[in-house]
């Protein structure tokens, strides 16, 4: 087996193909305060997710105050009724870095879900309205990182990385 975190910070066990994750369920309290030392929440087997896009959130809720995600999340909350009941996997994000986002007016989040239902009735209302722009609710597509670096040229790896001269 094999312990790291997922995406969304929780610590995830790997079994083998030997393994399934419904064997290691019952020792998943014993195993948790052995890596962390610390109190178990819960034990669960991981879900699959499914990502939905919103386009054209404004970045500043005002001129003097940035957008943050507990901003979009209330109102997302309080006009798309059907949101406060989605099993979310873990909160939205934005779409980028905080320089990225905070340098733009507009942006996308990524909001993922873990029953597949659940992103379908987002999907199906194609337009949310949150703070009075109409958003564009889209299916998310992972798209494959391609690095470049800067000191020589090459793909697939960042500059500062680069053994180059």
């Amino acid at each position: 087996m094999a312990v790291g975190y997922s995406v969304a910070g929780n610590i995830k066990i790997s079994t083998t193909h030997a393994c399934k994750a419904s064997d290691l369920m019952e020792f998943g309290e014993e195993i948790a305060v052995i890596i962390t030392k610390n109190k178990v929440i819960s034990v669960l087997p991981d879900k699959e997710h499914y990502r939905i896009k919103v386009n054209k959130i404004p970045t500043w809720y005002d001129p003097e105050c940035p957008m943050t995600i507990r901003h979009i999340h209330q109102e997302l909350t309080t006009y798309v009724p059907e949101y406060d009941k989605m099993k979310k996997w873990r909160p939205p994000k934005w779409l980028g870095s905080d320089e990225l986002i905070q340098s733009k007016q507009f942006a996308s989040i990524i909001i993922d879900l873990t029953p597949e239902r659940d992103r379908d009735a987002l999907l199906n209302l194609k337009t949310i309205k949150l703070f009075n722009f109409n958003c564009m609710v889209t299916p998310y597509k992972n798209r494959a990182q391609v690095y470049q670096c800067n000191k020589c040229g090459m793909f697939s790896h960042a500059s500062n990385s680069c053994t180059m001269p």
